[in-house]
């Protein structure tokens, strides 16, 4: 049942279908940090109507939405429990600068601890550890760690500058 975003897509140009209502479920519910000195948009593509119940799927959840800076957005996931969710995810800065683009999973689990995964993160060391994924070349002062969430709990997802990249950070403990 692929509905969405199968390779149709490019750069930018988000998904925002609804899946058909499917079950078991269930919401989750976090927030993404902008730490850059400018907004970024938001644009979902490539997910499965295998893994997403109803409106609440990638798509309606960020594809257009932008983030002011030093703002958070709080988003919403219909997840089918027993599979594993990805998709794929672009990030625009101002003027529309294409500031990379990951492929992100909602993993399943064996208990209810769910969290956002990145492919191709790697753990750094900072005021707490985090998981981090480099985008584009960013020429802005770093953002300093204490400026970085405390907790994926608190702020699952944050984009700030980190090595002279636009950076998304995830799975902060």
């Amino acid at each position: 049942l692929a509905c969405c975003g199968t390779g149709a897509a490019t750069a930018g140009r988000g998904d925002t279908h609804t899946c058909p209502s499917r079950g078991p479920s269930f919401t989750y519910s976090a927030t993404i940090e902008n730490r850059l000195s400018t907004p970024v948009t938001l644009y979902a593509r490539e997910y499965d109507c295998n893994d997403w119940d109803g409106t609440a799927t990638p798509g309606h959840a960020f594809t257009g939405k932008v983030i002011q800076s030093g703002h958070k957005r709080t988003f919403t996931l219909q997840a089918v429990k027993h599979v594993s969710r990805n998709w794929t995810m672009d990030f625009f800065g101002f003027t529309n600068a294409h500031l990379g683009t990951v492929r992100m999973s909602l993993p399943r689990t064996s208990v209810d601890y769910d969290r956002i995964e990145v492919a191709g993160s790697y753990a750094v060391q900072g005021r707490v550890p985090c998981e981090v994924n480099l985008l584009a070349v960013n020429v802005h002062a770093e953002t300093p760690y204490s400026q970085w969430p405390l907790s994926f709990v608190q702020v699952p997802l944050s984009l700030v500058v980190y090595k002279g990249h636009t950076t998304l950070l995830s799975v902060c403990s």
